[in-house]
């Protein structure tokens, strides 16, 4: 997986957590044990496409998909392998 992908959904998710109190964000922790609801999902997946400037198609927006920073990682570099 790309370091620099990591990083970046990596400070995304901890900027949209209600409980990371500036701790670090585990990649395999699931976004529900930080405070992730799915209104709070809808707001990172819009952080994650306009800083990646990809797009998500429908089937892609799971709970399975948007379970951790390693499930999002995975699907960022798959889209940006397609855009590519």
């Amino acid at each position: 997986m790309n370091e620099d992908v990591i990083a970046v959904v990596s400070a995304l998710v901890s900027r949209r957590s209600s409980r990371t109190d500036g701790a670090a964000v585990r990649a395999e922790g699931a976004l529900t044990d930080l405070g992730f609801d799915s209104l709070g999902v809808v707001g990172l997946l819009m952080d994650i496409e306009e800083t990646f400037s990809v797009r998500f198609p429908a089937d892609q927006i799971t709970p399975e998909v948007f379970h951790s920073v390693d499930s999002i990682v995975t699907a960022v570099t798959r889209l940006r392998g397609r855009s590519s």
